[in-house]
């Protein structure tokens, strides 16, 4: 995992909808991945399974995060080494207490399985470098699972989770590490490491490559992993032509082999950098309007209330856990986008996954032997940006037609299910729960479904609609801004064309248009005012202190109202505040959001604007 993980609660803030509203960096629109002609059938089970468990576990277990210095300090996680500037030859030591009599490969298996999770994905190595499996090429420096307790002893936990993996069906896959902060070879060795510094040995970029691809080589020989997923890609010793000489041996040894885009070296940091490999990788947070067609992704997020990937033991103390709501609506969002969830657990150093994580994924899982349907082998929705009711899955069916899957997080009030820009003929429609048929007809452009008065009060339920031929995942949703009974406009992020690198990210109170580090980005809202008026703009928008001083302006004709940036408190706190006023005729208008000057990586992320009229 990236950096990322490192932040608090408090700065990656989880929204109803969204995993995260991320920090602004790098832009994350993104090309696809090279495909070869193995592509497609190797995809073919990721693309369909949608849920799979994350899970984070090694050496920094032992500690859980207390610093060896200082007690009190408990901040800590996976990370260990380099947040606490732990000396390496202290640090190595864990390995001689690391003994988990209470791992139970069986029962992971099966809390995976119990929340309908479709594939596993265990880290074998993370960035302190220790093989969790009883590794040949590592234990050239002594630093495998055969120097621990629970290695001598003949337990290899790697293998047990595989084979427990192996009798549910569930794909078993691998994390394995590139940064290193153990190898000597690796070529940006940390102070820390005095183990190294001792050695003698000067680091070596191509001999250390060769290591990687060793040790990875070693795992698919003993583990046969369905996937491989990559982290520490970024520092600027991996280059380009080291992830491409790794990916073309993962491919000889086994080409149905997965392999994520974090093995390669890229711009797009944000989603784990680089241009190889299989899939893309959100980190806490989801696209708003996904990748696109043909682009594959999956978005890892952690259970910890707090955002750890690795156990930490004040986390643990307090049962912090995300809502089961946030679990739901992450699934949902990622499937109705042609994404899948990577949800992470990270069990104790005794091997148990924390116990109150296991009502949440239970829940989940009973959800979706109701629902699944509608998950498991869907493919993104009909809308390429979200309704505010709900989100959408397809399938193609065997007689040509296609099933619309409407997931509601609420009834309507008005009972009606209203499926816009949906051209198709509707043929049938049912409640998934109960399979009751609905009346479904065209209407208004759209297609309307008549729900029963059972649902009200119900979140989360289904109705498949199943309509004439293929639809084009582009059905249209209105989102031109109208005035409410005040005459207020409100122009919110998700009604603006954007350009040049801006996202859509969030919803809710939360919705904002972030990433923007293109002083060439633009948003565009166009409305109509039924008579020439005067409006107070005013602007919602969030912003970190390297921001302040920053400069946008919104333009309409030839009125230009600059807006200097001043720091919130952070990229998701949003503050309104007033631009000044803007003399609107009747008829059609256009407000330009751009950027005249910036200060650190962008000027903020952008939330709604209103237009209040002027008395």
């Amino acid at each position: 995992m990236t950096i990322l993980r490192r932040l608090s609660a408090a700065t990656l803030l989880v929204l109803p909808l969204m995993a995260a509203v991320p920090a602004c960096s790098a832009t994350p629109l993104a090309e696809a991945p090279a495909k070869d002609d193995t592509y497609p059938e190797r995809m073919r089970w990721f693309a369909d399974a949608k849920s799979g468990m994350f899970i984070h576990w090694g050496l920094y277990s032992i500690p859980a995060g207390i610093h060896w210095k200082n007690p009190a300090d408990k901040g800590h996680a996976e990370w260990y080494v380099e947040t606490t500037h732990m000396p390496m030859s202290e640090y190595e030591k864990f390995a001689d207490r690391f003994n988990p009599v209470k791992f139970d490969a069986e029962k992971w298996a099966q809390i995976a399985q119990d929340a309908g999770m479709k594939y596993i994905c265990i880290t074998s190595m993370h960035h302190d470098g220790f093989a969790m499996w009883p590794s040949k090429v590592s234990d050239r420096d002594n630093w495998s699972l055969s120097r621990t307790p629970f290695g001598k002893a003949g337990r290899d936990p790697l293998m047990e989770l595989k084979k427990a993996c192996d009798k549910r069906g569930i794909k078993f896959c691998l994390y394995h590490t590139i940064m290193d902060w153990h190898s000597p070879l690796y070529g940006q060795r940390r102070g820390t490491n005095d183990v190294a510094a001792k050695s003698g040995i000067a680091p070596d970029m191509a001999k250390f490559e060769q290591y990687v691809e060793d040790s990875v080589l070693e795992e698919i020989e003993r583990y046969h992993p369905d996937m491989l997923w990559f982290d520490g890609n970024w520092e600027g010793c991996w280059k380009l032509e080291h992830g491409q000489k790794l990916l073309d041996a993962i491919r000889k040894a086994d080409p149905s082999i997965i392999v994520n885009n974090r093995i390669g070296k890229g711009t797009h940091a944000k989603l784990g950098g680089g241009m190889l490999g299989d899939y893309l990788t959100p980190e806490q947070f989801i696209p708003a309007q996904g990748f696109g067609k043909g682009v594959a992704f999956e978005a890892c997020m952690t259970m910890s209330g707090r955002n750890y990937w690795g156990i930490n033991q004040a986390d643990f103390d307090a049962k912090s856990v995300k809502s089961q709501q946030q679990f739901m609506n992450f699934l949902i969002d990622l499937s109705a986008k042609g994404g899948n969830m990577l949800l992470n657990v990270g069990p104790t150093a005794e091997g148990e996954i924390p116990a109150f994580y296991v009502p949440h994924l239970k829940e989940m899982g009973d959800w979706l032997k109701v629902n699944g349907e509608a998950i498991y082998g869907s493919r993104a929705g009909i809308y390429s940006r979200q309704p505010a009711w709900g989100r959408t899955t397809t399938k193609r069916l065997n007689n040509g037609n296609t099933r619309v899957y409407a997931i509601l997080f609420d009834a309507p009030k008005d009972g009606i299910l209203k499926l816009e820009g949906l051209t198709n003929a509707p043929v049938k429609a049912m409640l998934l729960d109960g399979g009751a048929p609905l009346v479904a007809e065209a209407k208004d452009g759209g297609v309307a479904v008549t729900l029963p008065a059972s649902v009200q009060g119900k979140k989360n339920f289904v109705v498949a609609v199943d309509v004439a031929g293929a639809v084009s995942g582009e059905a249209a949703l209105d989102l031109t801004p109208k005035a409410d009974k005040d005459g207020v406009f409100a122009l919110r992020p998700r009604h603006a064309a954007t350009e040049n690198g801006l996202v859509l990210q969030g919803e809710g109170d939360g919705e904002n248009l972030g990433f923007w580090t293109s002083k060439a980005g633009t948003a565009t809202w166009t409305f109509k005012t039924a008579a020439a008026r005067a409006y107070m703009l005013e602007v919602a928008y969030g912003a970190e202190k390297p921001s302040d001083g920053s400069v946008i302006e919104f333009v309409s004709g030839n009125q230009v109202l600059p807006v200097t940036i001043k720091a919130t408190g952070g990229w998701e706190k949003m503050t309104t505040f007033q631009a000044g006023t803007l003399n609107l005729p009747a008829g059609e208008n256009k407000i330009v959001a751009r950027v005249k000057s910036v200060n650190g990586q962008a000027p903020c992320n952008l939330g709604t604007l209103r237009l209040v009229p002027v008395k």
